[in-house]
């Protein structure tokens, strides 16, 4: 679990934001290999979409994102209910691989995440998709922290929604019309509570400050400009079943799986979040060996 200090106490990105700020599933199936084989790619993404890419745009489980939009960018007239699957699941992988789990080439995507739309759909929608972004969201900021990095990783617009929901600092305002041609979607059953920052626009005011201007108000954060719960009632109930958010999973401590990613997931050291009165938290080992595994170095001996 990645928290972030600031003078009122510890405060983070929990599953409770995932589910309401995006909609995805915060329980079910753990994003993993599951058993399955994870070799032959330029076979698996022709049996899975129906194109058999070159070998120059494969580079070990990594496939070229430019040739994943070239290649199903264009849906044909006539296509299908075969054809529109595979485009779908086309898509699906980009979203995971180019947006939820993005690495730092910013042009691969990794194929073992398309081992897991080799599914029916019912299946592919059982994964616990938001825990899994989560946990590797928590890990690449984890990396980011260290000295000398300069570059990150990750689903970070579940970040920017976040710091825009809690941190009045920085925060864009929200309009309607001065030319937008339609009003933004109302967060509903369909429409996560997320959107509802499309049509944020972003000042420029401290624009010449530079990061020096953030860090300081950051560091003088006071009461009235961090929102610990920020969300209303109606945002709550708009939620579907199938998220999780109504079982109670967003109120955990468990583990946060993102095939070779572990993190944890410790909603009692910030329970202002979920309006309830902080008190000393237990302690807690995150493990840092954990951060030592990879599919490089599954057994984390250095």
């Amino acid at each position: 679990m990645v928290n972030i200090a600031i003078p009122l106490g510890e405060a983070t990105i929990t599953l409770l934001d995932v589910a309401l700020l995006t909609r995805l599933p915060i329980e079910g199936r753990a994003v993993c290999t599951g058993g399955r084989q994870l070799s032959g790619w330029r076979d698996m993404v022709h049996r899975i979409l129906g194109e058999r890419p070159p070998p120059e745009v494969i580079r070990g489980s990594g496939l070229r994102c430019t040739w994943l939009v070239q290649t199903f960018s264009q849906l044909p007239g006539d296509a299908d209910e075969g054809t529109i699957s595979r485009y779908a699941k086309a898509y699906i992988l980009y979203l995971i691989g180019a947006v939820l789990f993005a690495d730092k080439t910013s042009n691969q995507i990794q194929l073992l995440y398309l081992t897991l739309l080799d599914d029916p759909w019912e299946r592919i929608a059982e994964y616990s998709w938001g825990s899994a972004a989560l946990g590797y969201l928590y890990r690449r900021l984890c990396g980011a922290a260290h000295k000398n990095v300069k570059e990150i990783a990750g689903p970070l617009v579940i970040l920017q929604l976040w710091a825009w929901e809690h941190i009045l600092i920085g925060q864009p305002y929200r309009t309607v019309g001065r030319g937008d041609t339609a009003p933004p979607p109302q967060p509903g059953p369909d429409v996560a509570y997320g959107s509802r920052w499309n049509f944020a626009r972003r000042t420029r005011k401290h624009t010449g400050s530079g990061l020096g201007f953030y860090r300081d108000q950051l560091d003088l954060l006071r009461p009235n400009q961090f929102l610990w719960d920020p969300y209303p009632a109606e945002a709550y109930a708009a939620v579907p079943e199938h998220s999780g958010i109504h079982s109670g999973a967003w109120r955990a401590s468990v583990p946060l799986i993102c095939f070779d990613i572990v993190e944890v997931h410790l909603p009692e050291r910030v329970m202002h979040q979920y309006g309830l009165v902080q008190g000393i938290p237990p302690p807690c080992d995150t493990e840092p060996r954990l951060h030592q595994i990879s599919r490089r170095n599954q057994a984390g001996a250095n």
